[in-house]
């Protein structure tokens, strides 16, 4: 100024912060494969009669793999049941049947490409069990790895 004072700098001098940068939204880290007719014969599973892959757990993995991706996680297919409006891992007779009745639930999971059949996941128990999960009931449970489900994949 004119008379040779300094200013007090209060709150930066006008300083302006630069505005933070916007964190972008993560996105789907999986994405859902459906084998070909090809893929799955190649490696031991058969398409049934809705089109889906069936074969048992060791060759579902082999299916998925060849598919460029993996059998999903458990949790993979909660999500889809609770997006859904559905409940995931129902336990009992009255979750199984709320699973059943409820209509949105239903035509959900289907419009998604679901099937109401067992589909394996990659969580296994012991040397001869894994997790599978069915739509329908919004059941999971082990079963034989020699057991025929769905081989559904993820990326």
């Amino acid at each position: 100024n004119s008379l040779g004072r300094k200013k007090a700098c209060l709150a930066g001098c006008g300083y302006v912060p630069p505005f933070p940068t916007p964190t972008p939204k993560p996105t789907p880290t999986s994405k859902w494969i459906k084998p070909t007719n090809s893929v799955c014969r190649a490696n031991g599973g058969k398409i049934d009669k809705y089109g889906v892959c069936k074969a048992t757990w060791q060759n579902a993995k082999k299916v998925c793999l060849a598919s460029g991706g993996r059998l999903p996680s458990r949790d993979d297919f909660h999500k889809v049941i609770t997006n859904c409006g559905g409940i995931a891992d129902a336990d009992n007779k009255d979750e199984w049947n709320k699973n059943r009745n409820n209509n949105h639930y239903q035509s959900c999971y289907k419009e998604k490409g679901f099937s109401s059949w067992w589909y394996w996941t990659r969580e296994e128990k012991y040397s001869s069990f894994a997790w599978y999960v069915y739509f329908e009931y919004g059941l999971g449970n082990w079963n034989g790895k020699s057991y025929k489900g769905f081989a559904l994949c993820v990326r």
